[in-house]
């Protein structure tokens, strides 16, 4: 059976990254729950990204400096090399990253069979 395709277009605009997660978690929900009305079923079909995922975000710095936006760039990329150096030992995580950065980063890995790094 051929794969069967939807697409919602966001036109470009910027929008805050949380929008667009609630966006796709809304969408697939609504597939899911027609999905059950028209078979009858609970549903069972798999919803996946359907091209090279890459997330592009834009920061909007509210006063935040350039230097200290692309440090923090910078130390997210650090936590996700650190993650894969690690190879399932220890991971000795930059000391920029709080518990809840590497939680963050550990839930996007685990997720995701593969993380190329971020660049900024």
């Amino acid at each position: 059976m051929p794969d069967i395709r939807v697409s919602l277009s966001l036109d470009g605009q910027l929008i805050p990254s949380d929008d667009v997660a609630d966006t796709i978690d809304d969408l697939t929900e609504a597939l899911r729950e027609v999905e059950s009305a028209v078979t009858g079923q609970p549903a069972k079909v798999v919803w996946r990204w359907d091209q090279e995922a890459a997330v592009p975000l834009v920061a909007s710095s509210n006063g935040v400096p350039e230097d200290a936006l692309r440090r923090i760039v910078f130390e997210v990329d650090a936590g996700f090399q650190t993650l894969a150096e690690a190879k399932g030992n220890e991971v000795r995580w930059p000391v920029t990253l709080s518990e809840r950065a590497r939680q963050s980063i550990e839930k996007i890995v685990r997720r995701l069979d593969q993380v190329e790094s971020i660049h900024g």
